[in-house]
This record gives structure tokens, sequence and C-alpha cells, in this order.
């Protein structure tokens, strides 16, 4: 053991701290390989200045110890290299940059918690090290999907946020090696000769065809889904379309004549169609210009979000619930928004842009309702629906309203209590004609 290589010098360029840290721990190793650490305390000390190196050394020379007799004694040295690397640290930078890493790309799962455990071993968190770790995993990732699958589980640690990390990393490697075999079979096959002539034609025209394609361009453009992609990569195939109901191609690129809808259901997010739904506003905002309009010709209701009771127009002119970002934040920001491709149309055909969905506890009148609202990026009014309305029983279809007049009890006390202008023809007094 005594012929083991000894570690390298103390670097003094670049973070000093943690070279400070790996040479300690080399050393440390090295002397209990080699037997050094049984050694007399002069020889130990003098073995460590040694293998530190040439600056390291110059820098131990300006070292002034307390008491005489501390230079040589290799405890009292390592104390003074701990001080003059480790500098008195900013808690609030420390955590400054625990809090700000972010998942690089390309950095694998298991990279990116490791430098969180480094980097959090400097920030005195204490017993909630672990628990803020796994929140800056969940905020870090660069997966979106990925993110919102960890915010679905209720009770989340480390090692499960580990293991649901690890488990997406590997099949979306799966994946793309499956679908790369999948390619090189396909090319493979498009270039075999066609070795067995027989009474088929069909097989050298699709030869050629695939060699053809393979020749020119890998990618093209796919009228059954619209993306790019290699050829029998399609990933409309098999799917059925929403629109019409026919195999291996999406709803937004059917063409099947169809009839405008003027309500249509709100996709789930697992949905893997991409069609496009158009949703009606219809509703117009007076703007105050001197007029005072009466408040009791506006229908409204109010309903509790979240603990916070607001204002509601029941307009029955809409197709969905509105409610504005602002509301979103203040009200609802811990519920999920997902993303949707329904689009919002006022009654004049100008677009209202949409950030996205959410399902929300409503509570009415002591009862509690799930009501599905679309988040706009604009500052707008709170809108319910036509469908909720009449589900929350605020207004009721009513066909025909008719009123039977000139019977009853209050026609004849009319005629009884002013029958004498009902008497006679009726006569104008004090008129001369000329």
């Amino acid at each position: 053991m005594e012929q083991l290589k000894p570690p390298n010098e103390l670097c003094l360029e670049g973070n000093l701290s943690v070279n400070w840290k790996k040479f300690l721990q080399r050393y440390e190793l090295y002397a209990v390989a080699t037997g050094a650490n049984e050694k007399n305390e002069e020889v130990q000390s003098s073995l460590f200045l040694h293998i530190i190196g040439e600056e390291a050394l110059a820098i131990y020379n300006t070292f002034k110890f307390e008491r005489q007799g501390d230079e040589k004694k290799l405890q009292c040295i390592k104390a003074k290299f701990e001080a003059y690397c480790n500098p008195k640290k900013n808690l609030t930078v420390e955590r400054h940059v625990f809090f700000t890493r972010a998942q690089n790309e390309g950095e694998s799962i298991d990279t990116y918690v490791t430098d969180l455990k480094n980097k959090s071993k400097t920030c005195e968190f204490g017993n909630l090290e672990e628990s803020l770790i796994t929140d800056r995993i969940v905020c870090g990732i660069r997966s979106t999907g990925l993110r919102e699958r960890l915010l679905r589980e209720t009770d989340l640690t480390l090692s499960k946020a580990l293991n649901i990390c690890r488990a997406a990393e590997l099949s979306k490697t799966g994946v793309k090696d499956l679908q790369k075999s999948l390619a090189e079979t396909t090319t493979k096959w498009s270039k075999q000769p066609n070795k067995q002539p027989g009474p088929s034609s069909s097989r050298p025209t699709e030869t050629s065809t695939s060699e053809r394609t393979q020749k020119g361009s890998k990618k093209f453009s796919c009228k059954k889904c619209s993306y790019e992609h290699e050829p029998r990569c399609c990933p409309a195939y098999g799917k059925l379309c929403k629109r019409c109901g026919k195999p291996n191609h999406f709803a937004k690129m059917c063409r099947t004549p169809h009839k405008t809808k003027t309500v249509q259901e709100i996709k789930d997010e697992n949905s893997s169609d991409d069609t496009e739904e158009d949703f009606f506003i219809d509703v117009v905002h007076m703007i105050n210009d001197g007029f005072k309009a009466d408040g009791n010709h506006e229908w409204k209701v109010h309903l509790k979000l979240k603990g916070m009771k607001l204002p509601f127009k029941i307009d029955t002119g809409a197709d969905a619930n509105i409610i504005s970002k602002s509301v979103y934040r203040k009200c609802a920001k811990d519920v999920a928004l997902y993303k949707t491709s329904i689009k919002l149309k006022t009654y004049s055909g100008e677009k209202i842009p949409v950030l996205g969905r959410c399902k929300i506890r409503c509570i009415l009148k002591g009862k509690a309702y799930g009501l599905n609202f679309l988040v706009v990026d604009m500052e707008s009014q709170n809108i319910l629906g036509l469908k909720d309305s009449v589900e929350l029983g605020l207004i009721q279809r009513v066909q025909v309203v008719s009123e039977e007049i000139g019977s009853g009890k209050g026609m004849n006390e009319l005629l009884q209590r002013y029958k004498e202008v009902f008497s006679g023809v009726g006569c104008t007094n004090n008129i001369i004609l000329s």
C-alpha cells in the first residue's frame, strides 16, 4: 500500500470550498490505505503539507497559530485551511442558488437531484431539507406533463418523486428507441429488392415509391394528422375521428361535411385528438355615457369560490362559464389549469384569448357544485352560461305565458263602480254645430 499514488495537489482556482472538501476526502482515504494515520503527529503533518502542493504550502506559511507547536499538529493545520477555504457564507445567497436551480436540457433526474442535495448542505434547512428538495424537483423539472403528474400525488415524498421521474425518463427513452427501431425496420423493408417475380404487380411499385421517399425526404406533411413524420409512423393510424367516426385520421383533418354545432363538449385533458371547438359568448357591456341603468334589470347571482363570494352575470347567450385570469389567481390558484382547444368568440366574431380550463367547487344556497370554467386572458366580469344556469335552477325554460282577461270578480266590480259610464249612447254637452 505504500506504493499507492498520492492524491493530486489542492487546486486554488475555481470553487475553493469544493476543491478543499474533495482534497481532504482523498487525503484521508490515502492516509488510511497507506497506514499514515497511525504514524506520530509530526510525520502526519509533514506528509499532509508535502502532498498539499507548493501554492497551498505558501499559504500555510502565512498562518498564525495561537500556541507554539500547533504548526506541527495535523488537526490545527486542517482547521486553518478549513477557515481559509470556507469563508463566512451568505445564507441568503446560498438558498437563492438552491431555489433557482432548474434541470438543464438533457440532464438526467439523478444528476439533477444529486446537485440539489449538495447545494442544500450549505443552506441550513435542518429537518425541512428533504421536503424542500422534493419541492424543488417539482418546480425545476423541464417536463410540464411530469410536473402535473407529481402535483396529483397527495403525499409526495422524495423517494416517490424520484421513482416517478425515473420511470418517466425510462419510458421516454424506450419510446425513442422503439420509434428508431421502427423507422430502421421500415427503411430496411422498403429497400429490399423484389426477388420473387409473381403475378402481383403492386410490389415493385410499392418498393420503388418507398425508395423514392427515402432518397428524397424522410419526413413529409401528413394529410391524416397534419404533422410531419416518417412513412408508416402516423399517430392517427388506428384512431377514430370524433367528427365522422371513421378511422385513421384526426377530426381537424376530416373532409366529411358537417353541421355547425352551437354547444360542443369540452374534451378531457387526456384526449389524444387535437380538434378545435368554438364557443360563443353572447354578452353586451354598456359603457357609462351619463345614462344610469336600472340595477334591477341586471341578472346576477353570487357564488362562493374557495370561501370568497363573487358576483356572476347570468348569460343565457353564453355557451360556457367565464372567469378572468385575475379571479383565477385570486380564488383558485391551487386548482389545476388544463390546456384546451376551445376558442371563444363574441357575437360579432371577435376572438377572446383563452388560457385554459379548470373545475372549481362552488357553493350556492348551501349546496356545493363542481362547475367548469374557462379562464380568459383579459379583465372581464364573471359569466355563468346557459347550461349551468339551468342546472342550478336560476332560470327556467317557459314555452307559453298566457293570462285570461275580461272575466272574473275584478271585471264585475269595475262595471258596478262606473256603471253610468257604460249606460246609454253617450253625448257631449255644450257643443254647437255651425
